[in-house]
């Protein structure tokens, strides 16, 4: 539980940290996984918390530079994980509300930073750029995920 925390309170600072400064480049929407197209709420679980440490690395790469190739890198990759999630929870989403919701938001931050241009494009770092609001949505999104999950699964 305290790892938990301290991941999701390492997102929020650095989710902080990015609203003021993102890269330019574009890059492309990641394929999604075909793999495992059943919703098991344990092992997506495990899937999102691993995508969370993935990130963990990149998320200095993030903050300093959102239009970095290591952010667009790692924004793509997380991205691809929850498309795959998406579309295994299919006609589940109104048993779980709250994670359908989760990754919706989550989506449509990934989707704004592509539509913005951010990745390679220096323009991105600035300060009050709107790729810095894409990244902390997309990187806050996926540190409250597992939290949803939880929820959806309990109720």
């Amino acid at each position: 539980m305290r790892t938990r925390i301290a991941t999701a309170a390492t997102f929020l600072a650095a989710g902080l940290a990015l609203t003021t400064g993102c890269s330019s480049g574009s890059s492309p929407r990641p394929a999604p996984t075909t793999a495992a197209l059943v919703y098991d709420p344990q092992l997506w679980k495990q899937r999102i918390t691993s995508a969370i440490g993935d990130l963990d690395q990149a998320q200095a790469g993030c903050s300093a530079s959102p239009s970095s190739e290591e952010c667009a890198t790692a924004l793509g990759d997380a991205d691809g994980k929850i498309l795959a999630m998406r579309q295994a929870l299919g006609p589940d989403s109104r048993r779980y509300p709250a994670t359908a919701d989760r990754l919706g938001k989550i989506v449509d931050g990934y989707n704004a930073y592509i539509s913005h241009n951010c990745p390679g494009n220096l323009t991105a770092d600035a300060q009050d750029s709107a790729c810095r609001r894409d990244v902390v949505t997309v990187l806050l999104g996926l540190a409250t995920l597992p939290a949803k999950m939880t929820a959806d699964s309990a109720s």
